[in-house]
């Protein structure tokens, strides 16, 4: 990754838990987007999520915004996408990447669904997890059994 890149992200992550973090998330997301950077920055969004579990990062926010373009650029991407948000919940479940994975959930369909749906369980389950992350998660799996 090029310098300025790394260098928006470490500011982004530096405003986590602060009052300006939304403020300042729309600006320098545009900056990457200036830069012409893209959904390869989704690993490293993802991962400033990982470090921050409870931490809002807006609803949705400029950075999910951000990663949800892949939507627009081809089933490809868009697999890849969905592929790296459900590997970034089985590796450290945070409050906001399970709301994205609950925003897949929304549209998956057979055995993409179900994978979902088991994600939600076993983090729900694990007590090695933050209870407000439990508690989302149980939270989602009861919204999508009722669907």
């Amino acid at each position: 990754m090029n310098a300025e890149p790394a260098a928006l992200l470490e500011k982004l992550e530096s405003l986590v838990d602060t009052d300006d973090l939304e403020y300042e998330m729309d600006d320098i997301m545009a900056r990457l987007e200036a830069l012409g950077t893209g959904p390869e920055l989704t690993p490293h969004l993802l991962a400033i999520m990982e470090r921050h579990p409870l931490s809002d990062f807006g609803c949705p926010g400029a950075m999910v915004h951000f990663m949800e373009q892949a939507y627009g650029q081809g089933e490809e991407m868009q697999e890849e996408y969905d592929r790296l948000v459900a590997a970034s919940v089985r590796r450290r479940p945070a409050l906001h990447t399970l709301w994205m994975l609950n925003r897949i959930t929304n549209v998956s369909e057979g055995k993409k669904r179900e994978g979902s749906l088991a994600l939600f369980r076993d983090i729900m389950e694990n007590p090695a997890w933050e209870e407000p992350v439990r508690e989302q998660a149980r939270d989602y799996l009861e919204y999508q059994n009722s669907k």
